[in-house]
């Protein structure tokens, strides 16, 4: 579901794995130790780089999904699960 209008922001319901579940994290094919990296570096970006902060980062609103093979990460590094 895609909620947009001129003053509402864009919502999009996507499904992954909370960010504190280790097994659902490794059932995805993915290692714990290089989401929590990933996830220790984007928070690192968003403060240093570009001076926001997400101010609520709760596991149940940090949310890990394997990117579609072939696929950049956000770090624009080769990845095929982060």
């Amino acid at each position: 579901m895609l909620l947009t209008g001129s003053k509402k922001p864009k919502m999009e319901f996507m499904d992954g794995a909370q960010v504190n579940d280790v097994i659902a994290i490794r059932r995805l094919g993915m290692q714990p130790s290089e989401v929590s990296r990933l996830v220790s570096q984007t928070f690192a970006e968003m403060m240093f780089k570009h001076g926001l902060v997400h101010c609520d980062p709760q596991a149940a609103n940090l949310f890990v999904r394997p990117l579609p093979s072939g696929k950049r990460s956000i770090f624009d590094k080769k990845k095929n699960h982060i």
